[in-house]
């Protein structure tokens, strides 16, 4: 569905923010491992500083 110009710049700023927020799908997944666990990539960081 696309709006017409005037609709869009008629919205206000806190519409705008939803309506933008809505259209996006989440890109960073949920089960992404942090990188502070992942103790194969510390020890290879340390070995790599050294």
């Amino acid at each position: 569905m696309l709006l017409q110009p005037k609709v869009i710049c008629g919205a206000n700023t806190e519409t705008k923010r939803k309506a933008l927020q809505f259209s996006y799908m989440e890109i960073v997944k949920q089960d992404v491992s942090m990188w502070f666990e992942d103790t194969d990539l510390l020890n290879w960081l340390d070995d790599f500083c050294r």
